[in-house]
């Protein structure tokens, strides 16, 4: 059962409770005003609403303090038959009332926290036999910005943080996991299962706990690669020196990017259709190369099948970290190169084909951007 059904229950029986409270209370009341005893000088404090709340009150939680109103004694004829009469209606539907709404509540408790149980069960399943996913450390303002694009691009996703997020869209996306605990805990990262994952963000608010965060991953796992967060700019080359292959100060990002909205928008507008938009069919994606593959040690116009599949190549990231932009159809292409190329969806699928067919014999790495 979905968590709204259970809250709404909840709420129903609470509200079935205090209408039950409220319309004993006012049967009360109405009964003492109707066949007040004039010759009896405190029938008008008996019947107050406040002890009409009280007698509703102890009557419907079956405390049995007894009578307070005096409806036997104090009503003029038929005050006292008609009382008893409401009191005994009143006794028996409260009774069945109340039962009602705290079966309701204690199955809406109690459902809610085996459903949880076994949600728990069957992730912790899947996570230990998951890999080559990400592990999002912080779910906050940058974090489930991470999340969502990761999702959007076929990934599986590990989120740790320290709230439940049941409320969130991604939070229902199959591909994703939800670790409630303290990410700077080694236990909670192998929990994540650190050792297995492609890739590791360091996204918490404190650069002290993404400094932890990435020399923990660095240390757990040689090959995993690790992205911080930095809130200070001067804590970005302390995150590169304990692990981290790239940091971002979304406050750096953010100021280059509003500078960039403002003397250059027609470039800004064109990489978010590419990169954002559902409609585009276009993507940046990289190609790595190692020596067993096809490409490996040849100019760039021999790859006929880069033609073939509709690949452009518009940079090559070499592997001492140079990058030659634009490279002309003589450019060699060595192991290590990361060879970034505008495709489409397409593509992607006949290039899997080429693969199976024989004509390209390796395997390439794309990386939506």
């Amino acid at each position: 059962m979905e968590p709204e059904t259970l809250y709404q229950r909840f709420v129903n029986s609470v509200k079935l409770f205090l209408a039950v409270w409220l319309i004993g209370a006012i049967g009360f009341y109405f009964i003492g005003v109707i066949y007040e005893n004039p010759d009896i000088g405190d029938t008008a404090d008996r019947f107050s609403l406040l002890n009409c709340f009280y007698m509703s009150a102890i009557t419907v939680t079956t405390v049995g303090y007894g009578e307070v109103t005096g409806i036997h004694t104090t009503l003029l004829p038929p005050g006292p038959a008609i009382g008893t009469t409401f009191t005994m209606v009143f006794c028996l539907a409260s009774y069945f009332a109340v039962l009602y709404a705290t079966g309701n509540i204690l199955a809406a408790l109690v459902e809610g926290t085996l459903g949880k149980l076994r949600l728990q069960r069957r992730m912790e399943k899947k996570l230990a036999s998951l890999e080559g996913h990400f592990i999002v450390c912080g779910a906050g303002s940058t974090g489930r910005h991470v999340i969502d694009e990761l999702l959007k691009t076929g990934h599986s996703v590990v989120v740790i943080d320290r709230n439940e997020h049941d409320g969130e869209a991604w939070f229902k996306n199959e591909r994703s996991f939800l670790i409630v605990g303290d990410a700077t805990d080694d236990e909670v990262l192998e929990r994540a299962g650190l050792s297995r994952a492609r890739g590791i963000f360091a996204s918490l608010q404190d650069d002290k706990d993404n400094l932890f965060i990435s020399l923990s991953a660095a240390q757990t796992n040689d090959k995993i690669r690790i992205v911080g967060r930095a809130t200070e700019f001067g804590s970005v080359s302390k995150l590169k020196a304990v692990g981290a292959q790239a940091v971002v100060s979304p406050n750096h990002i953010g100021g280059l990017r509003m500078a960039s909205e403002m003397i250059r928008p027609g470039v800004v507008t064109f990489l978010d259709t590419m990169l954002r938009s559902t409609d585009s069919s276009l993507r940046f994606s990289e190609i790595r190369v190692d020596e067993s593959m096809e490409a490996c040690n040849r100019p760039l116009n021999e790859l006929h099948t880069f033609d073939a599949v509709g690949l452009n190549v518009i940079g090559i990231f070499r592997e001492d970290r140079s990058i030659v932009y634009n490279p002309p159809g003589d450019t060699m292409v060595k192991a290590g190169d990361a060879l970034i190329v505008i495709c489409d969806k397409d593509a992607l699928k006949r290039m899997e084909e080429h693969a199976r067919s024989g004509v390209r014999r390796f395997h390439e790495k794309f990386a939506k951007a």
